[in-house]
């Protein structure tokens, strides 16, 4: 069952989950003073990663030609698991085939420099607030199809977790997800990093290894934003059924699985505010067949 903890956690996770891109497309001309155009050798095309710097070729054009600088795009935005791509409408293709511009090398190669600066949200910090509970499935193989914790109140909200022995969409592995459900006024949305972790039992009649490794639990950790369309998140293939059931690895005691879970509250959003609705009547109402239209201001 889940127990409400508002004390700040003391651990030095680090979540990074925002970042500032800012995407450089390298024009290959540059001016220079000489009066009549000459070739310059094409330089030999080498990898290049995401943190590499790449150089412009410089080349020369008549004095009455257009040039273009390189062109720089910046971005901010919020990385998660299913926000993990973003972009811009870049360059027109006009002008990106333009010889004049530069921008193709050999009229095939393009080069891009990118850089990326992360938010590195420190999980200890007062402004986080941090909630765990736990929970024992047992008897857990008496489980058909699923089953859910009952859901535990923190100061605003309530979760649970909820599992799937056979798999959801995975029947090789476990499935296990957080539903969280947001019940603090005014607010649509929350962005949470969770931590589930499968625990490892021992038989006290027993002794074991000592060591990190060996009590160490299995875990997995996700980024989410929870709404209240959106309340479910978690994996679908959490662990292999192999593993869970594999006696080595103590996962299930005395046909019994224990869960604890992680909450990390990272921000908020209130609900927007909705503009007033005025129903408005067409121009000509004198027909009897008009009907009254509703829009937004």
């Amino acid at each position: 069952h889940q127990h409400q903890h508002q004390h700040q956690h003391q651990h030095q996770h680090q979540h990074q989950h925002q970042h500032h891109i800012n995407i450089t497309s390298t024009s290959t001309s540059t001016p220079t003073p000489t009066p009549t155009p000459t070739p310059t050798p094409t330089p030999t095309p080498t990898p290049t990663s995401t943190s590499s710097t790449s150089t412009s070729t410089s080349t020369t054009v008549p004095k009455n030609q257009k040039l273009f600088t390189n062109i720089t795009k910046e971005i901010t935005h919020k990385f998660t698991h299913t926000e993990n791509s973003i972009g811009h409408s870049f360059i027109q293709i006009s002008d990106l085939l333009n010889p004049v511009t530069g921008f193709l090398l050999d009229g095939k190669h393009l080069k891009f420099k990118l850089s990326l600066k992360p938010e590195v949200i420190q999980l200890s910090h007062p402004e986080v607030t941090y909630s765990t509970f736990a929970h024992t499935f047992s008897p857990f193989s008496q489980i058909r199809d699923k089953d859910f914790s009952q859901p535990i109140g923190f100061k605003h909200d309530a979760a649970a977790i909820i599992v799937f022995p056979n798999g959801y969409s995975h029947n090789k592995y476990l499935s296990v997800f957080l539903e969280y459900k947001i019940l603090e006024p005014d607010i649509a949305e929350k962005d949470l990093f969770f931590v589930i972790e499968l625990m490892r039992q021992y038989p006290s009649n027993k002794t074991h290894r000592h060591s990190k490794l060996a009590d160490a639990p299995f875990k997995k950790s996700l980024y989410f934003t929870f709404t209240d369309k959106n309340r479910a998140y978690g994996f679908s293939d959490f662990i292999l059924s192999s593993r869970l059931l594999d006696e080595s690895e103590c996962f299930l005691l005395n046909d019994s699985v224990v869960f604890n879970v992680q909450i990390y509250e990272i921000a908020k959003r209130k609900n927007a505010i909705t503009p007033p609705v005025t129903p408005v009547k067409p121009a000509n109402s004198n027909h009897s067949n008009s009907s009254n239209k509703t829009v937004k201001r």
